[in-house]
């Protein structure tokens, strides 16, 4: 919704002298799949261009490298990798703990519930006087 606030200010703010236009030689290639990416995204072209400016001018003087203008590019990549090893080391974990102890556990009970299970199942709580 706030993009679409801020696209509608758009026309305002160029009639204001606010914008100011950009001209880049990009290649062909990498422009049309570059097109095709925010066509998928729903993002327009000059969005991109005006988020690519907004994070330079947030980082200011730190700004050292083009690596610097991809919020935390690697190191967010790496982090995630990290964080679901994790996570599939401690599922493991769990289940190898509950093997030793020779209990089996169907994988299918610890399926996520849908929203409507989970509503039917505050409504049996509340009305066995639990849980809110």
């Amino acid at each position: 919704m706030e993009a679409v606030i801020e696209n509608a200010l758009v026309p305002e703010k160029r009639r204001q002298g606010m914008m100011s236009q950009v001209n880049a030689r990009i290649e062909t290639e990498t422009k049309r799949a570059a097109d095709a990416a925010f066509a998928g995204a729903g993002i327009a072209p000059s969005e991109a261009i005006r988020a690519l400016y907004g994070r330079a001018a947030a980082l200011g003087s730190s700004l050292k490298s083009v690596g610097d203008l991809v919020v935390d590019g690697g190191k967010d990549a790496e982090a995630q990798s990290s964080r679901e090893a994790t996570f599939e080391r401690a599922t493991h974990a769990f289940e190898n703990v509950l093997a030793n102890y020779g209990l089996v556990v169907d994988v299918q009970s610890f399926a996520p519930m849908t929203e409507e299970e989970i509503e039917a199942a505050r409504y049996q709580d509340y009305l066995a006087g639990g849980a809110p």
